[in-house]
């Protein structure tokens, strides 16, 4: 499995490079910034996840709090494309170091593919902990939504994370979104129908 993931990883930049060779870039040099705070709603606890994010033309930078493990951050960089229109691919391969409870270096994957008001979003990576093999951990976040309007969406959910025990190792639910100008507010339910569901809102604000 592993040496699959890496390849996902790695076969992006090769793609990218290969294709930057053969096209003339016009993309002006302009910053753009991004933030979003998970907050988890569990039955005996709360915590806060938040993550920032700055873009470059093909420049990502990212960094979390809480994300691999409470008290834990991580800072990354990669390189996002973008390829298509009605049917549009976005993605982005992503290397991070994380250090606190956790401590390792993560590769990973975001990506995004869109069609009409259909999308399906993925964020994934593999931390190797410093500590042994114990430590390392796959986490996963995606989405399945459909937007009928510009500014409202629903769907499915579904993540994989060490952050917390449930009594499934996928947890799985639905949610709602909505956004107006540069703000957008989600909301997640997971797990419904059992005695481990949680509720997750999400606040995230561009500029």
């Amino acid at each position: 499995m592993l040496k699959a993931f890496c390849t996902i990883i790695v076969f992006p930049f090769l793609f990218e490079y290969s294709f930057s060779q053969q096209s003339d870039s016009s993309l002006a040099d302009s910053w753009s910034f991004s933030g979003k705070g998970n907050l988890y709603f569990l039955s005996d606890d709360f915590f806060v996840n938040p993550t920032a994010t700055a873009d470059l033309n093909c420049l990502h930078l990212e960094g979390r709090y809480n994300y691999e493990d409470l008290h834990t951050g991580s800072i990354f960089a990669g390189y996002q494309f973008t390829r298509g229109n009605d049917l549009a691919l976005s993605g982005t391969p992503i290397l991070g170091a994380v250090f606190g409870n956790s401590n390792g270096i993560a590769p990973g994957l975001e990506l995004e593919l869109t069609y009409e008001g259909f999308g399906f979003y993925t964020e994934a990576e593999y931390l190797f902990g410093f500590s042994g093999e114990g430590e390392s951990f796959f986490y996963a976040w995606s989405e399945l939504t459909y937007s009928p309007v510009d500014w409202f969406w629903f769907g499915v959910v579904g993540q994989r994370t060490h952050l917390f025990q449930t009594d499934v190792d996928i947890q799985r639910g639905i949610l709602l979104g909505l956004n107006r100008s540069s703000f957008s507010i989600s909301g997640y339910f997971f797990n419904p129908g059992e005695d481990d569901s949680f509720v997750v809102l999400s606040l995230g604000v561009e500029f």
